[in-house]
C-alpha cells in the first residue's frame, strides 16, 4: 500500500499532529494535497495599512505632506480608516432646524435637566425671575434666553460629532467586508489587517480540487518552496480584479443616541 492512501483516512487533527513533529512533511508535492485538506498550509495574511490598497480597490489620496527629509507623503482613505482619524472625512453641514431635532429625538433627560440649569443661572445672572418663563418649552427657552447661543452650538456641534462617529463606522465596515473577500479578518486597526486565509477555498476557487495535475501550480509551488503564503500572494494580481470597497452616496448617519449625549453631556459641562 502507498503512504499517500494512508493520508485519504486521516482525520485533520492527525494531519496536523503529523506537522506539528514535522513541519516539512507536506511541504512537497507528493504530500502537499494532503497537508491541503488538515489544513496545515492555512495561514494569517499580514498587511500593513499602506500595503492595502495594493489587494482593496477603490482607495485614494487624502492628504499629503513633505517630512523631515522633503519626501512627498501620502495618506490614503484606507490608511486613514484604520486610523480611527475619519473626522474631516464627513461632511458636517448645521442648518436651521438642527439642534431642535436634537431635542425632538436624542436628549436624554439629564441632559435635557442640563440645559434647563444653564438657562436658569443665565436668567438669574441677569437679574430676571425664572417664573416668567415657565411657560415656555424648552425649545423657545433656549431661543429667547442663549442669545450668545452657547447651548445652540453644543447641541449642533454633539449632533455633527455624532453623525461623524456614524460615518465612520460605516466606512469601517463597508472596507473591513471588502477584506473579509479573502477570509476571516482576525484583526483590522492603525497596526495593519490580518485575514486569516483557508488555503484549500483559495487554490480550489482558482485551479479546481484536481489543482495538483495544473502545471502552473506545481511550477508555482516550486518556486516558492511549497510555502503555501508566497504561493498565494504570487498568485494574486494588484492589477486585476480585486475586491472593491464601495460606499454609497445615498447613505445618511444613523445618530447613536446614547453616544449623542456622553457628547453633549462634555459639551454642557464645558459651558459651565
Amino acid at each position: 500500500m502507498k503512504l499517500t492512501h494512508l493520508f485519504e483516512g486521516l482525520t485533520r487533527d492527525k494531519i496536523q499532529a503529523i506537522h506539528k513533529k514535522n513541519p516539512s512533511f507536506f511541504s512537497n508535492e507528493r504530500y502537499f494535497k494532503h497537508g491541503v485538506e488538515g489544513g496545515v498550509h492555512d495561514f494569517v495574511w499580514e498587511l500593513e495599512p499602506d500595503d492595502l490598497s495594493r489587494y482593496i480597490d477603490g482607495d485614494f489620496t487624502i492628504r499629503r505632506y513633505k517630512n523631515k527629509e522633503g519626501r512627498d507623503v501620502h495618506i490614503g482613505l484606507f490608511e486613514t480608516i484604520l486610523s480611527g482619524d475619519t473626522w474631516d472625512l464627513w461632511d458636517c453641514n448645521s442648518y436651521d432646524g438642527d439642534w431642535e431635532s436634537a431635542l425632538d429625538y436624542h436628549i436624554n433627560p439629564e441632559n435635557e435637566e442640563r440645559i434647563k440649569q444653564i438657562l436658569h443661572k443665565i436668567i438669574t445672572d441677569e437679574g430676571k425671575d425664572p417664573e416668567e418663563y415657565s411657560d415656555l418649552t424648552l425649545q423657545d427657552m433656549i431661543m429667547e434666553i442663549d442669545e450668545d447661543r452657547v447651548i445652540v452650538d453644543a447641541l449642533r456641534d454633539s449632533i455633527c460629532s455624532a453623525e461623524a462617529d456614524s460615518y465612520h463606522n460605516y466606512i469601517h465596515d463597508q472596507l473591513k467586508s471588502a477584506c473579509e473577500e479573502y477570509g476571516e479578518v482576525v484583526e483590522f486597526n492603525d497596526r495593519g489587517v490580518h485575514i486569516k486565509i483557508d488555503f484549500k477555498n483559495f487554490i480550489e476557487s482558482i485551479f479546481d480540487k484536481d489543482y495538483m495535475r495544473d502545471e502552473d501550480v506545481i511550477d508555482g509551488l516550486e518556486r516558492c518552496e511549497y510555502d503555501s503564503e508566497c504561493f498565494f500572494e504570487e498568485m494574486l494580481d494588484p492589477y486585476g480584479e480585486k475586491p472593491k470597497f464601495q460606499s454609497d452616496d445615498r447613505w445618511y448617519p444613523d445618530i447613536d443616541d446614547k453616544n449623542f449625549n456622553m457628547i453633549l453631556e462634555d459639551r454642557l459641562y464645558e459651558i459651565g
